[in-house]
């Protein structure tokens, strides 16, 4: 580690965590990330002071500073007590910005979705993001989307999951122009 990197550092994590350069950011979430771990109080002010700013780490345009944004979110997922609360606004950004992303990013994605699932936060904000993903022009992140979905209602039942609004987007998905999106319906 050079004399750079120790001066990325360096500084209050607040600024840290919304610097200019992916490294200090990236350094400053994987510091947070351990904090959060290291946390016994599920109840900590720690949890709620950086909680709001969660949406914004996940959206980071630097994909290893996103995959440690994901890592510290699955922490704060995992162990924050505030994370009922915390959640359904990360949902549309978990799935719009990593389900069209590297496979280790895509995959935290939809664990930390399946985990907002299995706290028992609201599941509706989960449905609703993922089938505006099902509708997103890149169809990369379209099929992942729909994967994720079907990965999620097998994993938790259906009875968890409204399914007025699933059936409801499934014809448009049926008869989709891409193969591979037709392919994950029908799964």
């Amino acid at each position: 580690m050079g004399d750079d990197d120790n001066s990325l550092r360096e500084g209050p994590l607040e600024n840290r965590l919304t610097g200019s350069k992916w490294k200090m950011r990236m350094y400053a979430y994987e510091e947070l990330e351990k904090a959060y771990r290291n946390e016994v109080d599920g109840e900590a002010p720690l949890y709620t002071k950086f909680a709001k700013s969660l949406p914004a780490f996940i959206a980071d345009k630097n994909a290893p500073a996103q995959e440690k944004a994901l890592d510290l979110v699955l922490a704060f997922l995992d162990r924050a007590e505030c994370a009922k609360k915390y959640a359904p606004p990360m949902c549309g950004k978990l799935v719009e910005a990593t389900l069209g992303q590297r496979s280790k990013n895509r995959d935290k994605g939809v664990e930390a979705l399946a985990l907002i699932v299995e706290i028992e936060a609201p599941v509706e904000p989960v449905v609703q993001a993922l089938l505006e993903g099902s509708g997103n022009k890149n169809p990369k992140l379209a099929t992942q989307a729909v994967k994720a979905l079907v990965h999620l209602v097998q994993c938790f039942g259906a009875r968890l999951f409204p399914l007025k609004p699933i059936v409801k987007a499934l014809p448009p998905l049926f008869e989709h122009k891409d193969k591979n999106i037709r392919a994950e319906t029908f799964a």
